[in-house]
């Protein structure tokens, strides 16, 4: 076993029970956790995905989701529209990718945590403040018992519509060709490439007569805007019942150690079987020492 992979596996369960006493013990303060992780992750994230070719990948709703989080938490505390939207979306779209992507909280792994966090914090950050009065913090204004529908409709038409709209925009038309001709990735390449999502869109490609570039990622869009629709709806129900939250966080959460699991006892296992018999064959080959 490699020392860095037991570094950060020390280091990922240390996050994990910190997180877990700070949203239980001091909810009011969780964000003043979540904030120093959002910077350095995405920043260490944006470094290594540009030698990687795939920081266009930083483009994509999640990270957009949680900047608007750090905009409520440290500019806009008093707008409560503010909050909503980032609530629908924190418990939507955003916390659904981890079933949806298959996030797994691996702890040796700083790249699986990034992503898990990425995905799972935001969801904590609105559990802890919409059931925590905070002091500075608009969360309701003046009741919290809103329209489901208007609140899916803010979710939708002030943060889910423009960005579809930015993103199709600047990503594949304008600079389409530009991120081609340097093999820079996008979330397009990625989900019609690997994973369930990939067989899906090829049947839909398919049954629609969908061959242009442009046009498949119109229906790939489409596609994105329904699963945020759909899971933000669901998100109401989490607004306006504690119980249903926390049991939503917990299932999250649950998902993501489950598809840890699943690693750990397949991948990791066979990668480091793999080295110990390679150490056992290269011992073997070794004179004794001594007498």
């Amino acid at each position: 076993v490699k020392s860095a992979d037991k570094a950060f596996y020390v280091l990922g369960v240390l996050n994990v029970a910190i997180t877990a006493y700070i949203a239980g013990a001091a909810p009011r303060h969780y964000y003043l956790w979540h904030t120093p992780k959002a910077l350095v992750l995405v920043a260490v994230r944006w470094y290594t995905f540009l030698q990687q070719g795939k920081h266009w990948l930083l483009a994509d709703f999640c990270y957009w989701a949680n900047l608007i989080g750090l905009l409520y938490l440290w500019r806009y505390r008093e707008s409560a529209l503010l909050f909503q939207v980032f609530f629908m979306v924190s418990n939507g779209p955003v916390a659904w990718s981890v079933l949806a992507f298959s996030q797994s909280l691996i702890f040796h792994s700083h790249a699986h945590m990034t992503s898990v966090f990425l995905h799972l914090s935001p969801l904590v950050v609105t559990w802890t403040l919409r059931w925590n009065a905070t002091p500075g913090f608009t969360v309701c204004d003046p009741e919290c018992g809103r329209n489901p529908l208007l609140l899916l409709a803010d979710g939708t038409r002030y943060f889910y519509l423009p960005w579809i709209l930015g993103y199709y925009l600047l990503v594949f038309i304008v600079l389409g060709d530009f991120l081609k001709r340097n093999a820079y990735q996008t979330l397009f390449d990625r989900v019609t490439t690997t994973g369930p999502s990939a067989k899906v869109l090829t049947a839909l490609f398919r049954r629609f007569g969908v061959t242009g570039d442009l046009a498949q990622r119109a229906v790939y869009m489409l596609m994105h805007l329904i699963f945020g629709v759909v899971t933000m709806g669901l998100a109401t129900i989490y607004w306006h019942s504690f119980v249903a939250h926390t049991a939503f966080l917990l299932t999250i959460l649950t998902a993501s150690i489950y598809n840890a699991a699943g690693y750990y006892f397949t991948v990791f296992s066979q990668r480091y079987e793999k080295g110990v018999d390679e150490q056992i064959k290269q011992a073997q080959l070794e004179p004794p020492k001594g007498c």
